[in-house]
């Protein structure tokens, strides 16, 4: 028997369809997923690229072979809240994302709510390792959906990480859920 991602987490698929939208005459590109009988838009930082898959869109960010964003759909966490609880077992989970081989590993934040995705409370851990002997960032953004969590990653080289981090958490006021027919 096969089950599709989506069903397993819920009806959002983040296969990504591109679009456009106008506004005052002038033409801006978005990325529509589906939600059910709901469509999301989002508008990714300008230039960079992205491909994914039903649990898994991608972002690339322009001239920055070393970085990479990604919206990651997971199972539904246990705790429906970012108690302490939770932020503990967030902590300890983070390690699983990284890359194989990721050494002196630091959480360097952890913070409540540093943006609200459609009403809804966030939590973000921001981390720094060593990689090949080189200096990375990562930051994950967690937003807890009826029944699934949704993953917003950011990783690049430590040098680039402030520009990248601007550009894709401001990117993330843009997502919301539209009626059918947007």
């Amino acid at each position: 028997m096969v089950v599709s991602a989506v069903s397993v987490f819920g009806g959002i698929d983040l296969t990504p369809t591109s679009s456009t939208y106008k506004l005052e005459g002038i033409k801006f590109p978005e990325i529509l997923f589906h939600d059910g009988k709901k469509t999301i838009s989002y508008d990714p930082p300008f230039g960079w690229t992205y491909s994914g898959t039903s649990t898994r869109c991608t972002l690339q960010p322009p001239g920055k072979v070393q970085a990479q964003a990604s919206i990651e759909l997971a199972s539904s966490p246990q705790a429906r809240a970012f108690d302490e609880e939770r932020i503990r077992q967030l902590k300890a989970s983070v390690a699983t994302l990284l890359p194989a081989g990721a050494e002196s590993v630091e959480i360097t934040s952890a913070e409540r709510d540093p943006l609200q995705i459609n009403g809804s409370s966030t939590f973000e851990l921001t981390i720094a390792y060593m990689f090949y002997g080189q200096g990375f960032k990562m930051s994950v953004l967690f937003l807890d959906l009826e029944d699934s969590e949704l993953r917003f990653r950011l990783q690049s080289q430590s040098s680039d990480f402030q520009e990248l981090q601007k550009a894709f958490r401001r990117s993330l006021f843009s997502w919301q859920w539209l009626p059918v027919g947007g």
